[in-house]
């Protein structure tokens, strides 16, 4: 392993050599830190890439384009908390650069992704309804109701999307903002199994919990296996009485098999549950990647 780092780190080396002229090799000028940088992050080295933007930025100082690169590559390594604070920047120092919007809408999209819902509600209360121009705004306000889909907070979304979907909306986010109505209007649909009812309806019949539950086959399956069970039991006690070995084999068997049953149902409502929310949520977040790519914001500036 230490060998490929090493073989990794001189074929850079020997690119980053190629592309600069002859005579000017000085490998720490800022120019050549910001190539090298730009160098890492077409190879998907975004750690690194984000490392030498960061030393290009102490070295030169603050530079908008520079800043965006970094943020950019911290988010494409995961370090979002990073990545928003230098995308951060962008309107705090650069208040007319060229790349505000797009480091709204990256900034956006990192509070709804990281659940940040207090700053959001801060950002649309102080900043949101002033922000120019009305794309980026009616762009920020299309994920913003994202969180109460991903909570299951399903009238305040809807209520939400249903206000935004009106005359006078970007045409590009009004696909975003009737797809995200209908995932409110669908989630509202959702009814979730009872785990208690469940267990108690196989308590009282093996099996019928798990048709409650929307399991018919393994209801089924658990009806005639504890049913056949117990009824060897029965046959094996009414034959040779209270010493009959059979009878008490099965019978425990059988006691096993109904206790386990009845956790089960209470176990299968759960996991229901929890998976019908898993596929709701996965839909919300393609849909929010949807966005994410609609926006190409994950394209380089430089």
């Amino acid at each position: 392993m230490t060998l490929q780092k090493f073989l990794g780190s001189v074929s850079i080396l020997f690119v980053l050599f190629l592309t600069i002229p002859a005579g000017a090799q000085d490998y720490f000028a800022p120019h050549n830190i910001l190539k090298f940088a730009d160098y890492l992050y077409r190879q998907g080295d975004y750690r690194r890439s984000a490392a030498e933007y960061q030393r290009y930025l102490i070295t030169v100082g603050a530079n908008d384009s520079v800043f965006y690169s970094a943020a950019l590559a911290y988010k494409m390594a995961r370090n979002l908390t990073a990545a928003e604070t230098y995308f951060s920047e962008i309107p705090r120092e650069f208040g007319g650069s060229p790349l505000l919007s797009r480091a709204y809408l990256q900034m956006g999209f990192l509070w709804v992704v990281r659940d940040a819902r207090r700053r959001m509600a801060s950002f649309k209360k102080v900043r949101l309804a002033e922000l120019n121009p009305v794309s980026t705004r009616q762009a920020l306000q299309t994920i913003f109701g994202v969180p109460f889909l991903i909570h299951y907070q399903f009238a305040r979304a809807g209520t939400y999307y249903h206000s935004l979907n009106a005359p006078g909306f970007s045409p590009q986010e009004i696909p975003f903002v009737r797809k995200f109505e209908t995932l409110a209007a669908e989630g509202a649909k959702i009814k979730e199994k009872n785990p208690w009812a469940a267990g108690f309806l196989s308590a009282i019949v093996p099996g019928l919990g798990r048709f409650y539950v929307g399991r018919p086959g393994d209801g089924l399956y658990s009806m005639l296996f504890i049913g056949i069970s117990g009824f060897s039991a029965y046959r094996g006690f009414a034959r040779q009485g209270i010493q009959s070995g059979r009878g008490w084999i099965l019978g425990g068997l059988t006691s096993a098999l109904y206790l386990g049953n009845v956790y089960g149902s209470y176990l299968s409502a759960k996991i229901m549950n929890q998976k019908r929310k898993d596929d709701f949520r996965t839909q919300v977040i393609l849909q929010l990647d949807l966005w994410h790519s609609a926006h190409r914001l994950d394209d380089p500036v430089r």
